[in-house]
């Protein structure tokens, strides 16, 4: 019988890598949830996103709609406020992030073509030269 001599010790390594993923400080952990690793249930602290309907959320909400659309500052300049959509940061996949992720755009820069949706995250960040991190840090600078 024909076995890959390191196919054990590969995957041993790949379970050790996922296991220590999963057991990484968060922000904030939510009370322990049972996972099944190496076949057997064990105890994983899971991450909780930070509420969006807490008073000190909506506080940064309404800092972040009075700053306007955070593209257009980039794109054009300082400009008076207008219609905002607030779009979360999405890194790693499609999970949203809390309201500290929150960043203020346009309808056209959040879900139109030229879009953070339309485009892609990738997309969006070789059309226009920045992405979604520098927009995320603008917006944090100016709310203080």
């Amino acid at each position: 019988m024909f076995t890959r001599p390191n196919h054990k010790a590969r995957r041993e390594a790949e379970k050790a890598a996922n296991l220590a993923a999963l057991l990484q400080p968060s922000r904030t952990l939510h009370k322990p949830v049972m996972a099944r690793i190496d076949g057997c249930a064990q105890a994983v602290a899971k991450a909780k996103r930070l509420s969006d309907n807490t008073k000190e959320a909506q506080r940064h909400k309404d800092k972040l709609a009075a700053l306007g659309r955070m593209v257009c500052r980039r794109l054009y300049g300082s400009h008076a406020p207008g219609p905002v959509e607030l779009h979360h940061l999405r890194t790693d996949g499609w999970g949203k992030g809390d309201y500290l992720t929150l960043m203020p755009l346009c309808p056209d820069h959040h879900r139109g073509p030229l879009g953070v949706h339309g485009l892609g995250t990738k997309g969006f960040a070789k059309h226009y030269g920045f992405d979604q991190n520098d927009l995320l840090a603008d917006a944090l600078a100016l709310i203080g």
